[in-house]
């Protein structure tokens, strides 16, 4: 006959454990099904709680059952109650409390006693109500992530939505998980109001294909950027250690101005997402990876144009132009 086993888990840390601890489980043909969060396991089938302990072990976790809360007291009976009563009743006497003041008392206590029972009924039928409040797990991908900084502000955001008890972004897969019963929605909004896209993903396959599709887009359009950056700033780079001293002289200024019109385009062009999402991040008070390459990209290039324009504003020995640092950074990142 089957039966539901609830596992206290540990070691769980993204969507990945958690799919890898229900996919061990659900491959036992003793479990008819298992639904798995990061804190908790909750298994229907006839398989014994020591093997499925023993199973999500093997998977590389660790699994072990809740610990038993104490029975609740039960309320007094009737009998209980009118026992209770016949009890006290000589000790009203004993203080010589007058007859009718007696018997005032204890149609008092009875006349208590209903609302009491009722109050109690009460708790009890809203108890299973607030049980059966499940919490739920969803999936996002998160775009426009950079590093641990961005995580951070991500878990913030999800896990200031109503509903949420907990959340975890993986920044590697872009993804999140999310455990409670939130609005898909609001999490959808909270995530961008960081400054990110999101997107709720409810098939895991889907997840996955959207997750791959999306790697590849990434790495299509990073390779290409890459290599126009390296394409300007290798050159200069090289120019920069075995040809001129990369000064300002009367004699290179013009050429140096066209070399910084191209730094300039390919830094629009190639690194543009890295000034975006400093701009969203300065928006919100925060910083990222994104805003010290938009804060070294741009103090390069703008003191080499400021020296390339204005150079009398510049003692000579500090006419130095850093074009070829604007492009590699952007290149090598």
């Amino acid at each position: 006959m089957s039966h539901t086993t609830l596992l206290t888990l540990d070691g769980l840390s993204c969507g990945h454990c958690v799919k890898r601890v229900k996919e061990a489980l659900e491959q036992r043909q003793d479990v008819q099904q298992a639904e798995v969060s990061l804190n908790e396991a909750r298994i229907t089938g006839d398989a014994a709680p020591e093997a499925l302990i023993a199973t999500v072990e093997q998977a590389g976790y660790h699994a072990s059952l809740p610990e038993s809360t104490p029975p609740k007291p039960e309320p007094l009976s009737a009998s209980a109650g009118q026992l209770t009563a016949e009890n006290a009743r000589p000790l009203i006497h004993s203080k010589a409390i007058p007859a009718d003041k007696a018997s005032q008392a204890n149609a008092a206590t009875t006349r208590s006693r209903p609302s009491a029972d009722a109050e109690t009924a009460t708790d009890d039928a809203a108890l299973p109500t607030q049980a059966d409040t499940a919490a739920e797990n969803y999936q996002l991908l998160i775009d426009g992530m950079s590093c641990a900084s961005c995580v951070s502000r991500v878990e913030k955001a999800l896990t200031q939505v109503a509903g949420v008890q907990q959340a975890r972004v993986n920044l590697a897969e872009r993804s999140a998980l999310v455990i409670g019963a939130p609005q898909p929605d609001a999490l959808v909004a909270a995530v961008e109001a960081a400054g990110y896209g999101a997107e709720v993903i409810v098939d895991e396959s889907e997840r996955r294909e959207k997750q791959q599709r999306g790697a590849q887009q990434a790495m299509r359009r990073f390779s290409w950027q890459s290599a126009l950056a390296l394409a300007l700033g290798v050159p200069l780079m090289i120019y920069g250690l075995f040809g001129d001293n990369m000064m300002l002289t009367a004699s290179n200024r013009s050429g140096w101005l066209i070399v910084g019109v191209l730094t300039l385009l390919v830094m629009i062009v190639a690194g543009g997402h890295f000034y975006r999402s400093a701009w969203r991040s300065l928006r919100n008070g925060s910083a990222t990876m994104d805003t010290l390459v938009a804060l070294g990209t741009l103090a390069a290039w703008l003191y080499s144009i400021s020296v390339n324009l204005w150079p009398d504003f510049f003692p000579m020995a500090a006419r130095h132009l850093y074009y070829e640092a604007s492009a590699m950074i952007i290149g090598l990142i």
